[in-house]
């Protein structure tokens, strides 16, 4: 028994050979991901006028009137009631994020669909308050392209 042990034993290490193993060479970089989701960025309210029709402060306050135009002079630039201020509008996933800084709001973002964007039509879209310090007060805003 302990011949065919030693016998086996030495057949295993006699058929063993030594390999030189070389490194392999590191993969190219493959490209990030891309998102199928990210719409379309031909959008833009350049030389559009809307007019703000209502708001409401909070996700229950009462709905308040308002009339004021609001003229997207350039892509950087609105009129609020004749007064320049600036804006940002960019896409974002699958919606429009749009920023109107010095608002009678203060500084208020929020998302334009699609369909706000082709009807003409914002209702009720829910905007906050990014001015710097504060506490991110929800609004509603009704607009309408003229």
């Amino acid at each position: 028994m302990k011949i065919t042990f030693y016998l086996t034993l030495l057949l295993m290490l006699s058929a063993c050979h030594h390999e030189t193993i070389t490194p392999n060479p590191p993969e190219p970089p493959t490209p990030l991901p891309t998102d199928s989701t990210i719409i379309d960025s031909s959008y833009t309210l350049t030389n559009q006028t809307w007019v703000l029709t209502n708001y409401r402060v909070g996700e229950f306050g009462p709905i308040l009137d308002r009339a004021d135009t609001l003229h997207f002079a350039n892509n950087t630039t609105y009129l609020f009631n004749q007064f320049a201020s600036t804006y940002s509008f960019y896409p974002s996933m699958s919606i429009y994020n749009l920023t109107l800084n010095g608002s009678f709001l203060g500084n208020i973002s929020g998302p334009l669909y699609e369909y706000n964007l082709l009807s003409g039509q914002i209702e009720g879209n829910k905007f906050i308050d990014i001015t710097l310090g504060s506490s991110g007060v929800e609004y509603y805003l009704w607009m309408h392209r003229i």
